[in-house]
């Protein structure tokens, strides 16, 4: 099963998550997870649609998104999602 979480509490502009997959027992899969960001991250990038950065924390990689632009509307934020 693939979950998204948020890796930091929402400030201003900047989400930080990443998408956690889990094994059969229910326990976070590091590595999967990792994987797994990376490619939605990368699908996002190479779409030309939007572009989104990485950062690690706490050791966990983590997809940055800034929709902080005032003419950013709901359209915008979903792309995002249609990746993951």
């Amino acid at each position: 099963m693939t979950t998204i979480e948020l890796l930091a509490p929402q400030s201003f502009s900047v989400v930080v998550f990443r998408k956690v997959v889990r094994d059969a027992a229910g326990s976070i899969d590091e590595t999967a997870s990792e994987a797994a960001s990376i490619a939605a991250l990368e699908r996002m990038n190479a779409s030309g649609r939007l572009f989104v950065s990485h950062t690690k924390l706490r050791g966990r990689y983590g997809i940055r998104v800034a929709i902080g632009n005032g003419a950013t509307e709901w359209e915008h934020v979903a792309r995002v999602l249609e990746y993951l």
